[in-house]
């Protein structure tokens, strides 16, 4: 577990970020429950005065409180995308038809054109 951990950290597999991220957190959250797992199977909650039970419930709440993380933050980098798309589109200029121009402004675009791409 702690190899794989390292490797969704240095590798990033996935094309998208966001993809990485969540992948290395339940690298973490598997590494995590696989010791919770080893701790109680050995029984070495004993030395500290807890049960099994204790460290089964933990494990739960941290494995729920990771899975909400992460829906809580493919909704917000949805939200934040969506936004972008309404902030580009609010943007966007309509494009003029060149036949209706006029002799003068065929001429204008066609200078201004030609100043800018040579």
């Amino acid at each position: 577990a702690i190899m794989s951990v390292a490797y969704f950290r240095e590798e990033q597999p996935y094309r998208v970020e966001f993809t990485n991220t969540i992948a290395h957190i339940a690298q973490f959250c598997i590494l995590i429950t696989i010791y919770g797992a080893m701790t109680i199977e050995t029984s070495s909650m004993i030395t500290f005065g807890l049960q099994g039970n204790h460290l089964g419930v933990f494990l739960l709440l941290v494995n729920l409180i990771i899975f909400a993380l992460a829906i809580w933050l493919a909704i917000a980098k949805f939200r934040k995308q969506k936004f972008r798309q309404e902030i580009k589109e609010s943007k966007a200029t309509a494009n003029e038809d060149v036949r209706t121009y006029s002799q003068n402004k065929y001429n204008t675009t066609f200078e201004a054109l030609w100043k800018h791409s040579v």
